[in-house]
């Protein structure tokens, strides 16, 4: 079910901006996989994936990834895009990647504007000295294993350390 960012602030609900899914139905489409079943069971459709508007709780948007790798048959799905994004396309990281020009700088702005896609989750970036410290926490404990969400980010941060480490 879709909801907006007042319904957040009325609710407390964690939400996502549905439009983050689009790397997985982009890749479905290309795998000849159909998600609108998969949307549908959400009330949603295709075209919600194109709002910048539409928000859903951070647990229907756990359901939907792990929907889209079982219809895939694809345990892995979500560690394969992340591991292939095109992050200068992304919404999350597309003026980070774009823009920074050092690898705190990357990290300071993809903090900085996750918080506009997403409540569900807090960046937290700490510099002391010559170190930094990234994070991420869930600012609520899921009912169910949000597997496909983390292996999404695993696989992306995964890739973008190798490229920073000139590894990629």
């Amino acid at each position: 079910m879709a909801v907006n960012k007042a319904q957040e602030l009325q609710t407390g609900l964690p939400l996502i901006r549905l439009s983050l899914v689009a790397p997985f139905s982009s890749e479905l489409d290309h795998r000849g996989v159909n998600v609108e079943p998969i949307l549908e069971r959400y009330d949603l459709s295709r075209d919600n994936l194109h709002s910048p508007d539409v928000f859903v709780t951070a647990p229907v948007m756990y359901q939907i990834l792990d929907a889209m790798a079982e219809s895939a048959d694809d345990p892995y799905l979500a560690v394969y895009i992340g591991e292939t994004l095109d992050i200068y396309g992304w919404p999350v990281f597309s003026e980070a990647a774009r823009d920074a020009s050092s690898f705190g700088e990357f990290f300071f702005r993809f903090s900085k504007e996750a918080a506009n896609q997403a409540t569900s989750v807090k960046m937290l970036l700490d510099t002391d000295g010559e170190y930094a410290t990234f994070r991420a926490y869930r600012v609520f404990e899921p009912e169910t294993c949000p597997g496909q969400a983390d292996a999404f980010y695993v696989g992306l941060f995964g890739t973008i350390f190798q490229r920073c480490a000139g590894n990629a």
